[in-house]
């Protein structure tokens, strides 16, 4: 009696076939999304946008381009060591805290963005040009001002004008229509362990990019990159 080695063959094709097949649709379905975020992710932070936000960080942290009177306005009073008993690097009292808001949106925002720096200092240096040129230079389209905390609700140094308010940027950022930013800074750790550099303050920005000096070839996107704000340590 002669076995149906055919039907045999037939059916152990079929079971490789659909053992494959749930397979790779396993893997379609855990690891495509994972392409996606990876690419997404991959002009988070980037090398240029790093570069780019140092130098907005460097006219913020100037007393020179950004004088003490108009950073005060919208912060609290300058960090001294006088004000931290506790030598964290806070101070105790009005430390890490926004007169105003959660975040300030430096640019667009033509009440302050490069309006607020300075024309004119002893050295003749006009800081104001300067931020019109990296303005123009780097194509920022967002530069926000905000504690460097991002969401931490258990911090005591933070305290805000309006007691009670625990909203910080991350929760804040929902009130923002991008939603590019808005997963970026999601994307962002809370950073609720004090800087070792001491900084209270970070920019966020979001910077145009182009992949064609043709206007009719170009597919813009955009970057984005966060750095923490020192003014203790000037430029």
């Amino acid at each position: 009696m002669k076995l149906n080695k055919k039907g045999f063959v037939l059916a152990e094709t079929l079971v490789v076939a659909v053992f494959m097949a749930t397979i790779f649709t396993i893997i379609y379905v855990n690891f495509y999304p994972l392409i996606g975020e990876y690419e997404k992710r991959e002009n988070y932070d980037d090398l240029d946008s790093k570069y780019d936000i140092y130098w907005f960080k460097r006219l913020v942290q100037s007393k020179q381009a950004l004088t003490t009177d108009t950073w005060q306005y919208y912060t609290g009073p300058e960090y001294t060591t006088l004000c931290d008993s506790n030598s964290d690097g806070y101070c105790d009292v009005d430390t890490a805290t926004l007169r105003t808001q959660i975040y300030i949106e430096l640019i667009p925002s033509p009440t302050t963005g490069c309006n607020m720096f300075s024309t004119t200092n002893e050295n003749g240096v006009n800081y104001r040009k300067m931020c019109e040129d990296l303005r123009n230079q780097t194509e920022i389209q967002k530069l926000y001002l905000t504690t460097y905390y991002l969401n931490d609700t258990n911090k005591q140094e933070l305290i805000y004008q309006n007691p009670g308010t625990n909203d910080y940027f991350k929760k804040r950022i929902n009130n923002i229509a991008d939603e590019n930013i808005k997963d970026y800074v999601n994307y962002l750790p809370d950073y609720r362990f004090p800087s070792p550099n001491g900084a209270r303050f970070r920019l966020v920005a979001q910077f145009k990019r182009h992949t064609n000096t043709d206007t009719n070839l170009d597919e813009p996107y955009y970057t984005y990159a966060t750095i923490e704000v020192n003014r203790d340590k000037g430029v």
